[in-house]
């Protein structure tokens, strides 16, 4: 992700969203591939239900959701502000499992949401992300 945020960033491509995840995916997966085979083999479960349910949840909200989002967002505000979002990431997960799941908020988990919250507030602060002043 920093890869792409850093070559998004630098060049000027006027890809549209779609096309850029398209070619996204087939490097992913070729990526994977090898993987995928010495894991499992190239024979997924056709016939189970559950497995197309996967397949259909991880295009639709993991590829297109997640990452059309998160290229749409690059184009229109900074690497720094995207990137800072991201690390929320870990914010928004523990709450959703306190809150659906009744996972229990322990002191580690509350010591990680400081130090992501912490962060965020650090690196989205004017004094910080803007420019910085010139040397005399």
């Amino acid at each position: 992700m920093v890869a792409a945020t850093v070559i998004a960033k630098i060049s000027k491509d006027a890809t549209p969203i779609l096309p850029a995840i398209g070619i996204q995916s087939k490097f992913a997966a070729a990526l994977f591939l090898p993987f995928a085979m010495a894991d499992v083999g190239l024979s997924p479960p056709f016939h189970d239900l559950t497995f197309w349910l996967a397949v259909g949840w991880f295009i639709l909200f993991s590829t297109l959701g997640a990452y059309g989002l998160y290229y749409l967002c690059l184009r229109r505000s900074s690497a720094v502000h995207v990137g800072t979002v991201l690390y929320l990431t870990p914010v928004v997960t523990i709450a959703a499992t306190w809150a659906f799941f009744g996972e229990l908020i322990t002191p580690s988990k509350l010591g990680g949401l400081v130090i992501c919250l912490s962060g965020a507030a650090i690196s989205l602060s004017k004094a910080v992300a803007g420019p910085l002043p010139a040397s005399k």
